[in-house]
């Protein structure tokens, strides 16, 4: 991820890492000794529980930002951002897997980097840095 990170932004993309998941929130008390509610030292106890989503969206891709570019002879001077992202895998052979993969999962970030490309976006699986040169090339 961070190799992958630093990469994009030696080629003039922004970027960010995106975590998207889920915990809980809420009113929270630390356990310091024992209680009768069969805590142990460090436990926590969350009042008023509730699920806090994080992240942009289910299957967002692991990195996120922009490429700055340069807008042709109506708009000459004028820059704009276009959105990227990259879904980051272990390694090629797992990005090359993850982008044709029929598990839900999966196909919850398929669908992103598709509609991120469907919409002018950059986007792509990328297991190593060379993978990312390939998704940045798509511009």
């Amino acid at each position: 991820m961070k190799r992958v990170m630093k990469h994009l932004s030696a080629n003039g993309f922004t970027v960010f890492r995106n975590n998207v998941g889920q915990c809980w929130t809420g009113k929270s008390r630390r356990i310091t000794k024992a209680d009768v509610y069969f805590c142990d030292v460090g436990d926590v106890i969350v009042k008023n529980a509730r699920i806090f989503h994080g992240g942009l969206t289910k299957g967002s891709s692991d990195i996120i930002g922009w490429k700055t570019v340069e807008i042709t002879t109506d708009m000459v001077g004028k820059t704009v951002a276009i959105f990227t992202a990259v879904e980051v895998k272990k390694n090629e052979r797992e990005a090359l897997a993850a982008a044709v993969s029929k598990t839900e999962h999966n196909i919850s970030q398929q669908r992103f980097v598709n509609a991120v490309k469907f919409n002018g976006g950059i986007s792509g699986f990328a297991g190593s840095e060379e993978q990312a040169d390939e998704i940045a090339k798509t511009l």
